[in-house]
């Protein structure tokens, strides 16, 4: 049977959602993550739906070392597993106990403690600790700064790949504080010669050279 073509903007969204869905083995964790937030106060943990992003952009630089800061409830954590292969690795930084055990209870759920390790803690003085080269930094933390720039730079292999979330939360949150500390990480990344950037669905996705 063929699929009846979506013809407006609202069908194709709606399109992309079902098929993307109904190919999720992660749905759960997602569904855990908003449910959780309702009854956790202050909780920001928002899973980046659909996944698939994560695990199509790992595997097509064919990364092996995968490093994300914000894994919440261990969502994009799985994809990314999913994504490097049986060879390949994951490791994420969790700065909220709570969801760092239940982004174990997740990953071990679904078989992949071997491909994940968990950092618990403040990912700044995390990432000070850490060394490369990763083929892949997800930041989904906080509002990015500058600084992040020489961070991904010391860790990030040439050729690896920045995605980075929370880029523009003055839509949602105009008065925060760091709002200008995001607009010079945008602002840096697109005016350095050591970067090819981009966006994709909302996020800032760079290729350092």
């Amino acid at each position: 049977m063929v699929d009846e073509e979506p013809t407006t903007e609202a069908a194709v969204a709606a399109w992309i959602s079902d098929e993307l869905l109904a190919r999720d083995p992660f749905v759960n964790v997602a569904d855990a993550s908003d449910e959780h937030r309702v009854g956790h106060e202050g909780c920001e943990a928002f899973p980046s739906r659909p996944g698939h992003l994560f695990a199509v952009l790992a595997a097509s630089i064919g990364a092996r070392r995968v490093l994300e800061v914000g894994g919440g409830l261990g969502y994009s954590t799985l994809w990314f597993a999913s994504g490097v292969g049986p060879e390949g690795r994951v490791e994420t930084i969790e700065g909220d106990a709570t969801h760092a055990e239940l982004l174990r209870g997740a990953v071990a759920a679904h078989g992949y403690e071997e491909a994940v390790a968990v950092h618990e803690g403040r990912d700044a003085d995390l990432l000070a600790t850490l060394t490369g080269p990763y083929d892949l930094i997800f930041y989904d933390a906080a509002i990015p700064g500058p600084e992040l720039v020489d961070t991904c730079e010391r860790l990030l292999r040439a050729g690896g790949a920045l995605l980075a979330s929370n880029i523009f939360l003055g839509r949602y949150v105009p008065n925060h504080p760091d709002l200008d500390r995001g607009a010079q990480f945008r602002r840096r990344l697109l005016d350095s010669s050591g970067w090819l950037a981009s966006f994709v669905n909302g996020k800032l996705l760079a290729v350092r050279r």
